[in-house]
């Protein structure tokens, strides 16, 4: 497209240098850069965030697994406020673990107040409110401790002592399946899971253990009490089947060892002889004063059991501190990229700045020098362009000329060759008919030929016949002499042989007239096949005659045709040189059109030039002129060619109108 005046490219003025200019262009991706690499960066922190949050709600958690390590301890000591506990025990057993029982409630009251002081420091707002809501009960049930504990002292019911210390335990045990809900991550997930999995079977052992400990103090221990051991039991071994699952191997196998130790068999051989079999129940009555063995061995089991469950926790805690760390490390890693990205792309940019301009520089003077060269070029090409155009309109005159004799003669050549056609086509066609004669005569001497050869068959089968009739008389006679020496007995057998010897001359008569019939037959045929082979001869001579006319015929047609052919060649020839010629001249006319619209374009580049220039050194600073061109000469037009030794007179042609050539 050719830039008019209105044209951005060459009324835009711009007064930045060109190395800011590149540089604001380097800028825009460097900022998509910068602003992706912020964005995986702000990923980065936003994950470690994350897990930082993430790693405080599991510490809520670890405290309050300490707390209710501390509430177990209490519960487990607060029996000696049932009141058959100094009856059955004595004042000074009781007393002691009486003494533990506030100890375990002072560390209880400790562990409380940890817990409170932890609460203070957490933005609850980035959690789920479950684990707010955990923490609001979980201080609601321990708020009841205070009046309970001074209840206890008046000796109230074991399960009215133990109620308060198990509500606080439901509490405390939901904060670890509530902290699901606070991670993404499937390790710590299924981690979690296994926790809650352990923590509900230390659980169900500690309450079937009860059981049974309390199976071997009273008189007559409960159906229902029977059925909540085993229920309790199943629900336990369904638990670990599930612990097995999703623990780490480590884990798995520490519990095993716990499990399989003497004393871990032991108390398993022992808690499934307590077990149902069939509808008879376990005599618990029959083994007073046994359960002492078994409460020191099962709890002792169990405890070890409650310690896996602080395994578990710090194997939690330090799977997270090392995710923490590792987020720490990839976040210091992307800050690190991100600078050293924008560092480099600055410096890239600054570089490539300074050579590109010195590039644009050495091509805006080269372009300079070309476009003048183009102008120049441009010009020489629009003169000589319009001299070619007027040498190609006469050239195509005189063509035109040449052609037109040609076709003349080529009708006189296409004339003489239809004739040459039809005066072979008549000699063929009488070859036909002398060939078709020869042919007939060729059959009727044939068929004579053939009729000669019957002729001589046919007087052997006569000959045959008479010979036959001959030997018929004889023995006809020879039977008539018989019957003559029969006498009367012979008569009837003489009429019939003189009959038969009748016949038999009549046959030989016959054959003797057809033979000679036969013989003037066969002379007359023997005279018609000599005529038929003699006017066979002259048809054959006829035939060769007419042959070697046709030939002669055949062979003026093909001269004519060839000379027809070469006519028609040299008229095609002719017609293409004519057309060559118009295509010439019309090629150069728009030769000459093309060169003006070069000058024109080369005045254009003359213009982006001038716009590149004052963008590299400044509006006003440089400029660049085209030179004017050099002088061309046409060549003169040649003289019209003559035809055959006859100069044509050829009209006067077309000359093209030249296009003005403006600078």
């Amino acid at each position: 497209m050719r830039p008019g005046r209105n044209d951005p490219l060459v009324t835009m003025k711009l007064n930045l240098s060109l190395r800011t200019q590149l540089a604001i262009l380097v800028l825009i991706p460097l900022c998509c850069a910068v602003g992706l690499g912020v964005l995986v960066t702000k990923e980065r922190v936003d994950e470690l965030h994350n897990f930082e949050a993430f790693h405080t709600a599991l510490e809520l958690a670890d405290q309050l697994a300490e707390v209710n390590e501390a509430n177990n301890a209490e519960m487990g000591n607060a029996w000696c406020w049932t009141p058959h506990a100094v009856a059955e025990n004595g004042i000074e057993v009781v007393q002691k673990i009486r003494d533990a029982w506030v100890e375990d409630g002072r560390k209880l009251d400790a562990q409380i107040s940890r817990l409170r002081e932890m609460s203070r420091l957490v933005d609850f707002s980035q959690y789920d409110p479950r684990l707010r809501q955990i923490l609001s009960e979980v201080d609601s049930a321990y708020a009841k401790f205070a009046d309970h504990r001074v209840r206890m002292r008046d000796t109230l019911d074991y399960n009215l002592i133990m109620e308060p210390y198990g509500l606080l335990k439901q509490q405390i045990q939901a904060v670890f399946p509530a902290l699901l809900r606070e991670t993404s991550d499937k390790e710590i997930a299924q981690r979690l899971t296994a926790y809650n999995l352990f923590s509900d079977y230390q659980t169900a052992c500690v309450k079937y253990t009860g059981l049974m400990i309390w199976a071997h103090q009273v008189d007559k221990f409960p159906r229902d009490g029977y059925v909540n051991y085993e229920a309790t039991y199943r629900e336990s071994e369904s638990l670990l089947r599930h612990f097995r699952s999703v623990a780490p191997p480590a884990i798995v196998a520490q519990v095993d060892a716990i499990l399989q130790d003497e004393r871990g068999l032991w108390v398993n051989d022992r808690v499934l002889g307590f077990l149902t079999t069939g509808d008879v129940f376990y005599d618990f009555a029959a083994h007073h004063g046994q359960e002492q063995e078994f409460k020191s061995k099962a709890e002792a089991r169990n405890d070890a059991l409650a310690g896996i469950l602080r395994t578990i926790r710090e194997n939690i805690m330090a799977y997270t501190d090392a995710k923490i760390d590792g987020l720490t490390a990839k976040r210091n890693y992307a800050i690190g990229l991100l600078l050293l990205v924008i560092c480099v792309t600055v410096c890239v940019t600054l570089s490539l700045g300074t050579r590109i301009t010195r590039m644009i520089v050495g091509i805006t003077q080269g372009i300079a020098e070309g476009a003048t060269h183009v102008f120049v070029a441009s010009q020489q090409i629009t003169q000589a362009s319009t001299a070619l155009a007027r040498s190609s309109g006469e050239q195509a005159a005189s063509v035109e000329e040449t052609t037109a004799m040609i076709a003349e003669i080529e009708k006189m050549t296409q004339a003489h060759s239809d004739n040459a056609r039809q005066a072979t086509t008549k000699i063929q066609e009488t070859s036909r008919i002398v060939t078709e004669s020869n042919q007939t005569m060729e059959a009727m001497n044939r068929s004579m030929r053939q009729i000669a050869g019957n002729s001589g068959e046919t007087r052997k089968i006569l000959k045959t016949i008479t010979d036959i009739a001959f030997q018929t008389n004889i023995l006809a006679l020879n039977a008539a002499v018989e019957a003559a020496r029969a006498g009367e007995q012979g008569a009837g057998f003489a009429v019939v042989a003189e009959e038969v010897r009748s016949l038999a001359k009549r046959s030989g008569s016959a054959s003797d007239s057809t033979n000679l019939l036969v013989d003037n037959s066969a002379q007359c045929i023997e005279e018609g096949a000599g005529s038929a082979k003699r006017a066979n001869e002259a048809l054959a001579r006829v035939l060769t005659s007419t042959t070697e006319v046709q030939q002669c015929v055949a062979a003026i047609d093909a001269d004519a045709g060839k000379q027809a052919t070469a006519v028609a060649e040299i008229s095609q020839a002719a017609s293409q040189v004519g057309r060559i010629t118009q295509t010439t001249a019309a090629n150069a006319q728009q030769c000459a059109a093309s060169a003006l619209s070069l000058t024109e374009q080369a005045t254009n580049l003359e213009k982006y030039v001038q716009q590149l220039t004052d963008m590299v050194y400044g509006p006003g600073k440089a400029s660049v002129n085209l030179r004017a061109p050099e002088p061309f000469e046409a060549a003169p037009a040649k003289p019209t060619a003559s035809v055959g030794g006859m100069r044509s007179s050829p009209r006067k042609p077309v000359r093209p109108s030249a296009p003005a050539v403006a600078r």
